[in-house]
């Protein structure tokens, strides 16, 4: 007799709950990422997207700082070599006293004093200067470039961090999301499970049973919640704004299309420094060359340039100056042979990098398809995990199968959710080093 009661209740709760079960399941679990972008649009001050989080990052360290002091120092660098063509004017002074002096035994001509002295204002205008002063301007602004693409560089590190952090509380937010939707089932059987035992018609073991999940799941939950503060607290950190662990953490999109080549910095970084190397000879060069310069002095002094005045005079002189060079030649070869090595091993650190790099968008590109097809069999999976579920339920409604058979079935439903939200970000996170990899994050 009680066979057929269970039988016939059976029968009963499969026909009336299992099409709104379903229904109410599908829309919380397989369409909250929709859900989910719905809420960020109706409340934005209780949401924040991964771009948003770049940004705070970045205005959040000291790369902007950097940005502006590498500026600076350019222009003063480019004024200081420029400063060798603005006239360079100096008071000097000069007194001595010598031994002896040329005789003169001439009538009327006296032998110029052993005591003398100068003070003279003297002035150099460089009128060319073997093109040192333009080649430095061109090494500085390439160097303002390397440190620009260094900065670069910086921040797509400072990127991948906060992503990595980002996904993880996302993650964690989706972990949330199914374990509310566990407790949900639960609390409704226990409920269910409570009312048969009071009327007689169930087990005290049955209760207890969901009783212990329901605590477990609650458990988990709790654990959930503070790993997300954590992650909250770290985030704050990072982005110098109190980031909450309430927010709407909104996942960024997974259609994009694979690149052909990459554009990460660390390439026009590496061009840059063969660049400085070719600069640094060429400035080498100008060293060699002839210099010019026009040149004037003026003053007072004992004698004046009347070596056979004994009293102090008035004079001055002006005119060109030519300077050549005639020796560092060797020294110059040296330099270069140094520059040239260095120029080989910038372009090994290019090769290394370059390899390293492919392998990186490879591997991304792999996981990328991996985790697709892998959410394609995890959407059948749940699916069927639901429906098996729903049927375990009113079995155990009906008093056909006991809570420990209908909790083992419950947590495949339940696993098989957290392994698809787990591969969801998995997914993003392998479009995100895919776009790393590639210079686009």
């Amino acid at each position: 007799m009680k066979r057929l009661v269970a039988i016939v209740l059976f029968a009963f709760f499969a026909i009336v709950f299992p099409a709104q079960k379903a229904e109410a399941v599908n829309n919380s679990v397989n369409n909250d990422k929709n859900h989910n972008r719905d809420i960020v649009k109706t409340d934005s001050l209780c949401s924040i997207t991964l771009q948003e989080c770049y940004k705070l990052a970045i205005e959040n360290s000291t790369i902007s700082k950097k940005d502006y002091a590498n500026n600076n120092i350019s222009i003063n660098d480019k004024k200081e070599a420029s400063s060798v063509f603005v006239p360079s004017v100096s008071l000097n002074g000069l007194t001595t006293y010598q031994s002896d002096v040329i005789g003169l035994d001439l009538p009327n001509v006296s032998s110029p004093r052993k005591g003398n002295y100068s003070v003279t204002l003297d002035m150099e205008q460089v009128i060319y200067d073997g093109g040192a002063a333009s080649k430095k301007k061109d090494i500085i602004t390439s160097d303002l470039k390397a440190e620009t693409l260094k900065l670069d560089i910086e921040k797509l590190g400072l990127k991948d961090k906060v992503a990595s952090m980002y996904l993880g509380m996302s993650l964690l937010k989706q972990n949330e999301k199914v374990m509310n939707l566990n407790i949900e089932i639960l609390v409704r059987n226990l409920k269910k499970m409570k009312n048969l035992f009071d009327n007689g018609a169930g087990q005290k073991s049955d209760y207890l049973q969901l009783q212990s999940e329901l605590l477990k799941a609650n458990q988990s939950l709790n654990k959930i919640k503070s790993d997300e503060i954590k992650i909250a607290e770290m985030l704050s950190v990072l982005l110098g704004k109190s980031i909450s662990a309430g927010y709407n953490y909104l996942l960024p999109s997974d259609e994009f299309n694979f690149m052909g080549t990459s554009q990460r910095p660390e390439y026009n970084y590496y061009d840059v420094q063969g660049k400085i190397i070719d600069q640094n000879i060429k400035l080498l060069q100008s060293k060699n060359l002839p210099k010019f310069s026009f040149f004037a002095t003026g003053g007072n002094g004992l004698p004046g340039l009347n070596l056979l005045n004994r009293s102090p005079d008035w004079y001055y002189k002006a005119g060109l100056k030519l300077s050549v060079p005639l020796t560092g030649w060797e020294s110059t070869r040296y330099k270069k042979l140094s520059l040239a090595s260095h120029k080989s091993l910038i372009a090994d650190s290019e090769k290394d990098f370059s390899l390293s790099n492919e392998m990186q968008i490879s591997s991304a590109k792999n996981m990328i398809l991996k985790y697709r097809n892998m959410i394609y069999f995890d959407k059948k999976i749940v699916d069927i995990k639901r429906e098996i579920a729903d049927i375990e339920e009113v079995k155990l409604q009906s008093g056909i199968i006991t809570s420990s058979e209908y909790i083992t079935e419950l947590n495949k439903y339940k696993e098989s959710m957290l392994s698809q939200k787990l591969n969801e970000i998995k997914l993003i996170q392998s479009i995100i080093n895919y776009k790393s990899a590639v210079g686009l994050n």
